[in-house]
């Protein structure tokens, strides 16, 4: 792997499904919580979208869904009604930090986003870094992940708490569904949350031992690639 061209931005083909994410999935043990996000560019089709969801067990998930951002011209800083994010490679293969100021709706039904939508509108945001512990691992011919901590702030309401665990980062480009990522035990219990994405549903299930992150391509009931631990 080259770390600078890797990490950078490619060359996309022609096909308008090829696209180019950022994902994180993270757990922070002492505050109970486990974070998911994603950043999709899809360069032939003009725009971006941008999935998070934050679990903070024993309260509602909190979800920030767009699915037509503005393509940044260069980076991943992007800007929409109600969202701003960042993600910064500091140091190639190393060292990223994340930032989010947006509102999310907080829901009570996992699968929420699939009918109505109604949740309570809350602020939500994050000033987060994940350094890396171990190299990066090949996960196929055009993607990679890397494990590493996370530690920063996260931003609810009125309140901010700083967190300090553990997270995996992806990195990919073509047009391949993103890989399942566990994080500690896999849960065995029903979904936490649901998102909708383009292509498929992205699901989330997160409990006291662990969190599981599964993309589900339309028509296929496989669950994504293999697992990244």
């Amino acid at each position: 792997m080259n770390p600078s061209s890797d990490e950078a931005d490619h060359v996309p083909t022609h096909d308008g499904a090829w696209h180019e994410a950022h994902r994180v999935d993270a757990v922070f043990p002492e505050a109970h919580v486990a974070l998911s996000l994603m950043i999709t560019k899809y360069p032939k089709r003009g725009h971006a979208t941008f999935h998070s969801a934050m679990v903070r067990l024993g309260e509602d998930p909190v979800v920030v869904v767009e699915f037509d951002v503005p393509l940044p011209s260069q980076g991943w800083e992007i800007r929409a009604s109600g969202l701003w994010a960042d993600h910064v490679c500091e140091t190639p293969m190393d060292h990223w930090s994340y930032g989010l100021e947006a509102f999310g709706l907080a829901i009570d039904n996992a699968e929420e986003l699939m009918g109505s939508a109604l949740g309570e509108r809350v602020p939500l945001g994050w000033e987060l870094e994940f350094e890396a512990r171990a190299l990066a691992q090949e996960t196929g011919a055009e993607r990679y992940g890397q494990i590493g901590v996370m530690h920063g702030l996260l931003l609810e309401k009125h309140s901010s708490i700083e967190v300090d665990g553990y997270a995996v980062r992806s990195h990919w480009w073509g047009i391949e569904a993103p890989s399942r990522i566990d994080l500690g035990q896999a849960p065995s219990g029903p979904a936490t949350v649901v998102l909708p994405t383009i292509g498929g549903l992205w699901t989330m299930t997160t409990d006291m031992a662990g969190s599981s992150s599964v993309f589900t391509a339309d028509g296929d009931e496989s669950g994504g690639r293999p697992t990244l631990t």
